[in-house]
């Protein structure tokens, strides 16, 4: 799933998925929430891509493409805003898939309460902040809670979690509340595999350094690349 400022495009450019693919012998789906953040937006009922994605993408490529129609053959993954997306989707519907991946994610983008604007702020910073507001609702209101992936990861049962995979750069801004958000792991002692690389900032230069790890992670996962007899492996690709 894409970052903020990106769209589905941005893969292309950005890292090699056709190749990726056909090495792990995986489907890859590449959906636009434009900047939606994968979230049913509180304000705007219009504006559900929490229910796109698995609503609409997932039955949609199940229905038209050889996969495996079954959580334990399905991950998901993003980069910055997808990032909090696959984070908070894969926590969400835990049942729903075997393995999720953050790279650089913006995972406290709904967990920290948003800093005062100054009184200079300009008008599309107003507006911005209040676009954010009506996608997650009131800072501490149930709606806000409830598209926090700090809450999500914080009640689920430990054995119900996806194998996390999450990954920061050590100059990256995010950072900080990566640390945060594996502290609340580790305190649960939910099993995560977290790669901090430096230097690396906020870019597809660590994303894609990291994306073919995570690939290989998935390789040794029931439903997945090399632990799929031969036969069954070469009737999921599309």
């Amino acid at each position: 799933m894409h970052g903020y400022d990106a769209d589905i495009t941005d893969w292309a450019r950005g890292t090699d998925l056709s190749a990726y693919a056909a090495r792990h012998h995986l489907i890859i789906v590449t959906p636009d929430a434009s900047r939606g953040w994968y979230l049913n937006s509180v304000a705007n009922p219009k504006a559900r891509f929490d229910d796109y994605i698995m609503k609409d993408v997932i039955p949609y490529v199940d229905a038209h493409f050889r996969t495996i129609p079954e959580p334990f053959a399905r991950a998901i993954a993003g980069v910055s805003m997808g990032g909090f997306g696959a984070m908070f989707l894969g926590l969400e519907h835990h049942d729903q898939f075997a393995a999720i991946g953050s790279f650089s994610g913006a995972l406290a983008v709904a967990h920290n309460a948003p800093p005062p604007l100054p009184a200079d702020a300009s008008d599309a910073d107003r507006k911005e902040r209040k676009e954010n507001e009506g996608l997650a609702g009131p800072f501490g209101s149930q709606e806000h809670k409830d598209r926090d992936p700090f809450e999500l990861a914080a009640k689920i049962p430990v054995e119900e979690v996806p194998m996390l995979f999450i990954v920061c750069g050590g100059e990256d801004g995010n950072a900080e509340d990566t640390h945060a958000f594996l502290s609340l792991l580790a305190k649960r002692h939910v099993p995560d595999e977290y790669r901090e690389i430096s230097p690396r900032a906020h870019d597809w230069r660590i994303w894609n350094e990291e994306i073919p790890v995570f690939l290989d992670k998935l390789d040794h996962l029931d439903g997945f690349g090399s632990t799929l007899p031969k036969a069954t492996r070469e009737h999921s690709i599309p």
